[in-house]
């Protein structure tokens, strides 16, 4: 049985996400979105979203949910495995999860280029616009690695984690935009590209509070 045709709101945020992708958020309309997902009702995305932003907001709502259960998934495994006291661990966990994604996903390398434009938006704040479950992994990876880093305060290591996860997502869209999706030809240099940034990523977290 083959499997059912998309509905008419995934269909509009394929289209979305692609035209996000290809020419950034603020400049493809509301139209052009309806037109590109096949339907012939122009008012289809209002009616499914009420608001161009609020398309955005589920455009990488739906992505985000799945990496975060995949990053749930990783972190699970690690401390079934007695991994969880190792800082490059956890970090690599919530990364390759992206990375991973970006690689294999057909959706991948769209979703880090039209995230990175959403967090660099004048517009919103990304973490107020995005609901917080969305996140709910790299929250249980801030309370893993918190003992681990016992002297630094609070506020420091607050920082040094949204340090982190900026580094992660504009890291992974930099290297996007240079290289294009992951194919066989780019796929050590970018596995190479994310063995550093893990790497780059837990010294900051890990490193001595002056």
């Amino acid at each position: 049985m083959s499997d059912p045709a998309p509905d008419t709101p995934t269909l509009l945020m394929d289209a979305a996400e692609a035209l996000f992708a290809e020419r950034g958020i603020d400049h493809v309309s509301m139209r052009e979105i309806v037109r590109a997902s096949g339907q012939k009702n122009l008012s289809a995305a209002h009616y499914h979203f009420g608001s161009r932003d609020s398309l955005v907001v589920a455009v990488l709502e739906r992505r985000l949910r799945e990496i975060d259960q995949g990053r749930h998934a990783r972190l699970d495994r690690l401390e079934a495995s007695g991994l969880a006291r190792d800082l490059h661990e956890l970090t690599h966990a919530c990364i390759a999860e992206l990375c991973d994604r970006v690689a294999d996903a057909p959706w991948g390398a769209q979703h880090v280029i039209v995230a990175s434009q959403a967090m660099l938006n004048p517009k919103w704040t990304y973490e107020a616009v995005i609901d917080p479950a969305c996140f709910s992994a790299m929250t249980r990876l801030e309370r893993m690695a918190r003992h681990l880093a016992p002297a630094m305060p609070d506020s420091c290591y607050q920082l040094r984690m949204r340090m982190l996860q900026d580094q992660i997502l504009h890291g992974v869209a930099r290297w996007v935009h240079r290289h294009g999706t992951v194919t066989a030809s780019n796929a050590t240099q970018y596995r190479y590209m994310v063995k550093h940034l893990t790497a780059f990523v837990t010294a900051g977290l890990g490193a001595q509070f002056a």
